[in-house]
């Protein structure tokens, strides 16, 4: 039989010697038995597909969080500043006036405003699987002396920022019944930290729920990305937000306080998390592969920006 020759973009799968395949790519190459060969093709396949980067705009399986991310608190009437403020952890309402040009009088803000609050977007686990990592920021809720806080009563302080399903996907609290002497409870607001993939510009995000009659596309334009192209861009960052409308949150670019763009830093894209994973599981399953791993320095493919 003829050895058989697979090529991707990332690395190439070749039959010889019978059962015995060889697989090269971005400066690694092991030989592999069947069985082993196809559980390893799974696990990048999934990596690729699920584009596992660092800075990943929905955050699944990400690696780190970044310093700083906005969201959007819809301004109610029983809503003031220093309210605002005290939910997310804050001490005085004057740090959130650098994030809010447009309020010039800290006593009067207009029904139906977004008060844009900064907050640290962090990489968490979930509790009930704690491989599962998402990007959101854990804002300590103060919660009543008495007890009786709900998931429900919690989420809709919040302003549709997050909902009781979520808020019980990411506690261990009982759903009907937050212990009262839990402390502050740690609310999870998602955020994004940008997405190198998709554009370097822009590496400070705001999470803005979607109210009645909202789109991705005109909370898109409310933030100046308007044009064909610009809102494309937005729904790179938003891929499962297509369509939606009125509810759900997405995530738009902004401008930090001195009104420029945040650029991305540079971080841990696909590539790299793909090369550092293969690394550790060849490695790791070395003994049992009964190949040769043969790793070098050749990590250009990998790094190019």
């Amino acid at each position: 039989m003829k050895d058989k020759l697979i090529k991707t973009q990332l690395w190439y799968i070749k039959k010889y010697r019978g059962n015995t395949y060889f697989i090269s790519g971005g400066g690694w190459a092991v030989t592999l038995q069947p069985r082993r060969l196809m559980l390893s093709l799974l696990v990048l396949l999934v990596l690729l597909v699920g584009g596992c980067a660092a800075a990943a705009s929905s955050g699944d399986g990400c690696r780190a969080g970044c310093p700083l991310a906005l969201a959007a608190y819809y301004f109610s009437e029983w809503s003031n500043l220093t309210f605002i403020a005290s939910i997310f952890g804050i001490g005085d309402y004057q740090e959130l006036l650098p994030y809010n040009p447009a309020i010039t009088n800290p006593d009067y803000v207009v029904t139906g405003d977004r008060v844009y609050v900064p907050f640290p977007c962090s990489c968490l686990a979930l509790p009930a699987v704690p491989s599962s990592t998402f990007l959101a920021g854990a804002i300590p809720y103060p919660l009543s002396r008495g007890g009786g806080d709900t998931y429900d009563a919690v989420a809709a302080i919040y302003a549709n920022l997050t909902n009781a399903a979520w808020l019980n996907a990411t506690s261990s609290y009982p759903p009907n019944r937050i212990p009262p002497g839990a402390g502050k409870f740690k609310v999870a607001v998602n955020c994004s930290c940008g997405d190198e993939r998709v554009s370097r510009r822009y590496g400070l995000f705001l999470t803005y729920p979607l109210w009645d009659g909202e789109t991705l596309a005109s909370a898109a334009a409310r933030y100046g990305f308007s044009s064909p192209e610009q809102v494309e861009l937005i729904r790179s960052y938003n891929p499962r937000m297509e369509g939606a409308s009125g509810k759900g949150i997405v995530f738009i670019p902004v401008k930090d306080p001195s009104g420029s763009y945040h650029p991305l830093k540079s971080g841990v894209g696909i590539d790299s998390l793909l090369r550092a994973f293969v690394y550790r599981m060849l490695r790791i399953s070395r003994s049992k592969l009964h190949g040769t791993l043969i790793f070098n320095s050749c990590s250009s493919m990998w790094n190019r920006e």
